[in-house]
């Protein structure tokens, strides 16, 4: 049992690991920054801002969209073969990662929870790109130095 707590653990970590560098190319790479800088364009005002169409993987417009497929959706569906035990991270990441992810938990300001990523945490890395890119916990922008704290 208990080596399953820790497995199903390093799979967490391994997989938010993967997405925080992934997001960090997002704001590396001229290609996917492209892509990437839609996000950044949007304003968040702490609203109910659900979006149906997020359910099938349609983010705001088509880079917005492509974004989230090739630095979160494909790679979680890769993680998720790779290691079939981990399939718990494919139904978080669909209600999490898809499903309420854009006004409703990760880009809300009304949302700061000590260690735990969205809401003004995440938004800080809006207002500063350099800081704050882990998607689930402070952990992986506190072991690489891009970690900044909000009030």
């Amino acid at each position: 049992m208990i080596d399953t707590v820790f497995e199903h653990v390093g799979y967490f970590l391994a997989w938010t690991c993967i997405l925080y560098w992934l997001h960090r190319a997002g704001h590396a790479f001229e290609p996917l920054r492209k892509l990437h800088s839609a996000q950044h364009g949007i304003t968040y005002d702490g609203k109910w801002e659900f979006e149906w169409a997020n359910l099938i993987g349609w983010f705001n417009d088509w880079r917005c969209t492509a974004d989230q497929w090739l630095c979160e959706i494909l790679p979680t569906a890769v993680f998720v073969l790779l290691f079939p035990d981990a399939w718990w991270i494919a139904v978080y990441y669909y209600f999490d990662g898809l499903a309420f992810s854009e006004g409703v938990i990760d880009h809300n300001p009304r949302i700061n929870i000590p260690f735990w990523s969205p809401g003004r945490y995440h938004l800080a890395h809006h207002a500063d790109p350099t800081v704050n890119f882990d998607h689930y916990t402070w952990l992986w922008d506190w072991v690489f130095g891009t970690f900044r704290r909000v009030q």
